[in-house]
């Protein structure tokens, strides 16, 4: 059992190496959680610290971003070869009491294409809680926009 208490049973206990499996659980919640194993082996002895028995991390998180056109306005023409497309982003997390902006990877799909985006917002704050934003230029044959669908 690790601080938080929750056991794991070991699969093949006694063997040299044994493995074992855990899920976080939804009311568990979304956040930081630390991986413990504490072993022991046949004549008692067994590491005794915090630091001797930490594994590793993972986040958990369950709630999706939140995405927000910017640019460029619904139904606008143009004889460009491309168009600039923008969003914003967002989705924060608690870190062990510090919130983390936790977007991956943001990308713009047009027509079956995909096109990566990039952050474009120096000002931008990790410590704000604001949304980021970034953008992509969408090549078109005929440079015309409805919210990200060329023609």
């Amino acid at each position: 059992a690790g601080p938080s208490g929750r056991p794991s049973t070991l699969s093949t206990a006694g063997d040299t190496a044994s493995y074992w499996n855990a899920a976080p659980t939804p009311a568990d919640g979304d956040g930081l959680y630390r991986i413990y194993s504490r072993a022991t082996d046949q004549v008692g002895n067994n590491a005794s610290t915090a630091v001797e028995w930490y594994a590793g991390a993972f986040v958990a998180d369950s709630t999706a971003p939140t995405v927000a056109w910017v640019s460029p306005a619904s139904n606008i023409s143009s004889s460009a070869a491309a168009l600039e497309v923008v969003a914003t982003a967002s989705d924060y997390l608690d870190v062990g009491g510090t919130d983390i902006f936790n977007v991956g990877e943001i990308a713009f799909e047009v027509n079956g294409q995909r096109y990566p985006a990039t952050w474009d917002d120096p000002t931008w704050s990790a410590s704000s809680g604001d949304p980021r934003q970034f953008r992509a230029y969408v090549r078109c044959q005929r440079a015309r926009h409805h919210y990200g669908n060329c023609d």
